[in-house]
């Protein structure tokens, strides 16, 4: 009798199979390979950035979906010396979701957390923001920054498919950025953080707002970003700036914890000349404008020439920042310093790009100190000729980079200003 040629399954590869089978089934997670969503297997929850506010941080947390999640259960883990308080927020893409907390070891740092949309429905695949946890910094902080991670204490963490089917997961923690003190920037990046302004900070946020050196987006920009006081900061750096964290480091404002924006408003670098010569500065002042102007002082016998750069005060201005251009082929940059009327101010001179012929400058009176009404020589302007061929005349031109056009009051308020350069300056021929 022949025998079937057919290979028999043996006892063995039955067993194999049924293996495997209990091990994709009961373990999911060791099934997919871990490659954070690439290949469309493995869903990541996570902690996004902070954004700080006074006395407080929001933190979002984010799911990297997959389009198959319905739910996430997962606990929070947090340093409750530093952050108190959680208050927990449907995020901008689970509006309709029913969320669940267990605050009961809160004050052991960890929050649990359940999330699950209506029966059947789906999160869409792409970053989508689950929550917003709200956190009230602890009295008396120090930290410029906390980690916020994850745990299985009260809650476990798992995320679930709308068919109650558990869904490989990765938990991702981040070290946010808290906020420190409005003006609080020395030393970098992340200044004292005591609750104490001083003149080192003083010149390093003049040194921010003369181009010298730039605050990094997030919590250095918006200590440097201190004025206007009352929404703390405009998303720009400029001598309002320069005024306030004087005033902060002069005791005559209290510290405040920081806030307002992280990042640079998109006006905030102008690049390009104005068409005319003149310009109103600033509409956040009153109606009444005053003027800034530019004219010949010396011509001395080492062909060296001096620009009074002039303001027509009207007895309330502390300090101003301008920039302003001249032809680099003719003419070369020698100094700017005070004026006449203004021998007591901290002068910071952007001239990197002097070779272009752009100079920048920021210059404050000591906090609290006014110009007097009249026409005030505030700065100096010194020049020399490149060569007299070429240096029969100059022309100034006002603008707004490296540092914008801005007249400042004693309390950090820009003021209304005009610019004008005029006429060209003619140098004086000498027989």
């Amino acid at each position: 009798m022949c025998k079937s040629s057919r290979p028999q399954n043996s006892p063995n590869r039955w067993l194999a199979f049924a293996a495997l089978v209990i091990v994709i089934v009961l373990f999911p997670n060791q099934a997919a390979p871990r490659d954070f969503g690439v290949s469309g297997l493995v869903t990541e929850v996570r902690v996004a950035n902070g954004v700080p506010a006074p006395g407080a941080v929001s933190v979002p947390i984010e799911l990297v979906s997959e389009g198959r999640e319905n739910a996430a259960g997962f606990s929070l883990t947090f340093d409750q010396t530093i952050l108190t308080n959680p208050q927990v927020a449907l995020g901008s893409d689970a509006t309709g979701a029913m969320l669940q907390t267990n605050p009961s070891q809160v004050a052991q740092g960890r929050l649990g957390i359940l999330l699950a949309l209506p029966s059947g429905q789906r999160f869409t695949a792409g970053v989508r923001q689950l929550l917003t946890i709200n956190f009230t910094l602890a009295a008396g902080t120090t930290a410029t920054s906390a980690t916020i991670g994850f745990g299985d204490q009260p809650i476990g963490r798992e995320v679930a498919d709308a068919n109650a089917g558990a869904v490989p997961a990765v938990f991702t923690p981040a070290t946010i950025a808290i906020q420190g003190y409005e003006a609080d920037v020395s030393p970098r990046p992340t200044g004292n953080n005591n609750g104490t302004v001083t003149v080192t900070d003083w010149t390093q946020v003049g040194r921010f707002v003369a181009g010298l050196d730039t605050a990094a987006a997030g919590s250095e920009f918006q200590r440097a970003d201190c004025a206007p006081r009352s929404s703390f900061g405009d998303g720009r750096l400029t001598a309002i700036d320069f005024v306030q964290a004087g005033r902060y480091a002069a005791g005559l404002d209290p510290a405040a914890p920081a806030g307002g924006p992280t990042t640079p408003a998109a006006t905030a670098s102008v690049l390009a000349d104005p068409a005319h010569g003149a310009r109103t500065a600033s509409s956040r002042g009153g109606a009444e404008a005053r003027r800034l102007h530019v004219e010949g002082k010396s011509f001395d016998r080492s062909e060296r020439l001096e620009l009074a750069v002039t303001l027509d005060a009207q007895g309330d201005e502390n300090a101003l920042g301008f920039s302003f251009r001249f032809d680099p082929l003719a003419w070369r940059f020698v100094s700017v310093e005070p004026g006449d009327d203004a021998y007591q101010a901290a002068v910071h001179v952007n001239d990197d790009e002097a070779a272009s012929g752009r100079i920048g400058v920021v210059l404050a009176l000591p906090a609290g100190v006014k110009l007097s009404e009249g026409a005030r020589e505030v700065v100096v302007i010194r020049l020399t000729p490149i060569s007299s061929q070429r240096a029969g005349a100059l022309a100034i031109i006002f603008s707004d980079y490296p540092v914008m056009r801005e007249v400042v009051d004693v309390e950090a308020n820009a003021l209304p200003a005009t610019f004008t350069f005029g006429k060209q300056l003619l140098r004086e021929r000498r027989p």
